[in-house]
């Protein structure tokens, strides 16, 4: 009998470990949204605590962009929870999206320092420019 179970489940079980997140969540709807909401409740939870007004006022935030309500969308984790496999494909989901997000903005900060190094290249050019037409200046007015 347990060995009939146990050939039965673990064919299932590496299916779905195999699984494309479109099937892993297909019973989950909004499950981009579920992702995002959630990772960004992390990051909130990370910088203004859990107990903080802040904290409580930036997290109904988040939920209101991704179009959750408190309830639907603790239901919806708790479906996730519930089923083990799918709670460490989920978590997977939302590092992988993290992470993605730090990717972004270490590239927008680099841009960012290169515009900068650019501009200020531009400026010492400039002052450049008007030293020698200020020193030609003196000189011909010298003559």
């Amino acid at each position: 009998m347990l060995i009939t179970i146990v050939a039965i489940i673990v064919p299932y079980v590496l299916k779905l470990q195999k699984a494309k997140p479109e099937v892993r969540y297909q019973n989950f709807p909004k499950k981009e949204e579920l992702i995002s909401a959630y990772a960004k409740l992390r990051l909130v939870n990370r910088i203004y605590g859990t107990t903080s007004a802040k904290a409580k006022k930036n997290r109904l935030a988040v939920l209101q962009k991704y179009h959750w309500d408190k309830t639907s969308f603790t239901q919806s984790i708790d479906s996730l929870k519930a089923n083990p496999i799918f709670w460490v494909f989920f978590q997977k989901d939302v590092i992988d999206s993290l992470e993605g997000w730090k990717r972004k903005r270490q590239n927008e900060i680099q841009i960012d320092k290169q515009k900068a190094r650019h501009k200020q290249k531009f400026r010492n050019m400039q002052k450049n420019k008007d030293s020698k037409a200020a020193g030609l200046a003196a000189k011909s007015y010298k003559k």
